[in-house]
């Protein structure tokens, strides 16, 4: 008897999992950003696609926008003196506003230097190959979709400006400088989702004809008995 009732009761739990619905864990795809540069002032557009939103359900959105300048720095002391001198040349990297995010102003800044510079009277120096970087970090947006996705895909884009400068430290007045910069800027972005959830199934035939078995004998064996 103990055997026939485990049995039933082993049939009526497969059953009851082969219906439970499988809840689906949220998925990351990263989309696809182009990359804008030039000579500085920079100024256009970034493009990124959009989520599909045939794939399901956005939950969340990361973007990150990093960018760079390089460059050159010109030094001339018109001075009498021997001077100390130091230069650098820094960009902002300004953006458009974007639904859902919030940007600061400037986004960033980027900057190259030539470190402390010692420079005798009639002289100049040039320093070439220089570079520096920034990002925005890391931005999330969890409630306003609409400008991301579209079904299929498709792409979203956003405006980015800089402004840059050189700035000197010492030289007394007599320095006179010069640079040339080109930017370049780019982003990445992550779109978290979840799937459409599966339609809930219904016990299999195999184990619902299991369960009735294990029922009649059951039943069986309770006629027996009596």
């Amino acid at each position: 008897m103990k055997s026939v009732v485990k049995f039933a009761g082993a049939a009526f739990v497969g059953s009851m999992l082969l219906s439970a619905p499988i809840s689906a864990a949220p998925i990351n795809v990263a989309g696809t950003c182009g990359v804008l540069a030039g000579i500085t002032e920079l100024s256009g557009a970034v493009n990124c696609t959009k989520f599909d939103s045939t794939l399901g359900a956005l939950a969340s959105m990361s973007l990150s926008i990093t960018g760079a300048i390089t460059g050159t720095i010109s030094l001339t002391n018109n001075g009498t003196a021997t001077e100390n001198v130091q230069a650098t040349t820094s960009a902002s990297f300004f953006g458009s506003s974007l639904p859902g995010f919030t940007l600061s102003s400037p986004m960033f800044t980027a900057s190259f230097g030539t470190g402390l510079v010692v420079m005798p009277s009639n002289t100049t120096q040039n320093f070439i190959g220089l570079s520096g970087g920034g990002g925005s970090g890391a931005m999330i947006n969890n409630t306003n979709f609409g400008s991301y996705q579209a079904p299929g895909g498709g792409s979203f884009a956003f405006n980015i400006g800089t402004l840059s400068g050189l700035s000197l430290l010492g030289g007394g007045g007599n320095i006179v400088s010069a640079q040339t910069t080109n930017a370049s800027v780019t982003a990445s972005v992550v779109y978290t989702y979840d799937t459409a959830p599966p339609p809930t199934t219904t016990p299999e035939p195999a184990s619902m004809a299991l369960l009735g078995a294990g029922l009649l004998a059951l039943g069986a064996m309770r006629r027996r008995r009596g």
